[in-house]
């Protein structure tokens, strides 16, 4: 049973409705132990917020994997909890994620990811972020690992966020990272 401990910087690059609008810039480090199909991974994140002034926000977030392997694609069921600290305001957020995956391997350097996320606000935050059911995420990925094992992703999101103060609205988000592993 493979057993090991791993570590990795990422670096984000999002924009919203195309290349028209930069939404954030975001670094990751992240720090986690493998054990045959399942992952703990601890991490904080960085996010330069680009569309407003609201300022960092610093998150820290824990996140349980299982990765269930096929014959020729896997399943990989994902939860994830997450702290959020707002420098622009005294809020702090607590949030859960649940994604379900399906990897496809393209090549032995390429890999297809499909994916659907439900977000749960676990608390009251900000103007707009109320307890419960907070994002809908459709997700599809293009991964290619490079030949020093660094890895290149490239996600489009289809984003349902729904907002109890505010109306409803769907948002359209590319995601370019460049993954590196220590």
């Amino acid at each position: 049973m493979q057993n090991d401990m791993f570590s990795m910087f990422t670096l984000h690059k999002r924009f919203v409705e195309g290349f028209k609008e930069t939404e954030r810039e975001i670094f990751e480090a992240r720090f986690g132990k493998n054990s045959g199909n399942r992952q703990l991974t601890a991490a904080y994140n960085l996010h330069f917020d680009r569309l407003t002034a609201d300022g960092e926000e610093h998150r820290l977030w824990q996140q349980y994997r299982y990765t269930l392997p096929r014959l020729n694609h896997e399943l990989d069921f994902r939860i994830r909890l997450e702290e959020r600290y707002f420098t622009a305001s005294d809020d702090v957020g607590a949030r859960a994620r649940l994604v379900l995956y399906w990897n496809k391997p393209l090549s032995a350097r390429n890999e297809l990811r499909l994916g659907n996320e439900l977000v749960l606000n676990l608390n009251d935050y900000g103007i707009s972020a109320q307890k419960g059911f907070s994002q809908d995420r459709l997700l599809a990925s293009f991964i290619h690992e490079l030949e020093n094992g660094n890895r290149l992703d490239f996600n489009y999101q289809y984003r349902y966020i729904h907002q109890n103060n505010a109306e409803n609205f769907i948002q359209h988000q590319i995601q370019m990272m460049l993954t590196f592993n220590l």
